[in-house]
């Protein structure tokens, strides 16, 4: 009995330094924005209008959103495929393995592929 081992290729790694840098910039000036507007607030509170909240709230998801946009764009994630099951992943740019979330099989990297892996 043979074992016919198959294989998705792995995406190239493109590098986004600038986009990174853009989006912590981003996100580091909606935190310093929330930050600011907290100390002119000073010990006041019943001028805090409902609708600041929630702005702070929906600048504070903006500046999470661009912060883990940015990490994405530093550390180089690669775009797979994996080869049991055929559904989208991301792997670190120099992983050497891959457990799928979706099936739990895992597979390995041989230069620019993902092979599945004999189990005879």
């Amino acid at each position: 009995m043979s074992y016919e081992a198959r294989q998705t290729q792995i995406g190239k790694v493109k590098s986004k330094i600038i986009a990174g840098i853009f989006y912590a910039l981003i996100s580091l000036l909606f935190i310093i924005v929330i930050i600011l507007s907290f100390i002119n607030l000073g010990d006041d509170i019943t001028r805090f209008p409902q609708a600041v909240g929630q702005l702070w709230f929906i600048w504070g998801l903006i500046a999470i959103a661009a912060a883990v946009y940015s990490f994405i764009n530093f550390s180089g994630w690669v775009a797979v495929i994996c080869p049991y099951c055929e559904k989208d992943e991301w792997i670190r740019r120099k992983a050497q393995s891959l457990k799928c979330r979706y099936c739990k099989e895992t597979s390995v990297r041989k230069d620019s592929i993902l092979e599945t892996v004999n189990r005879n």
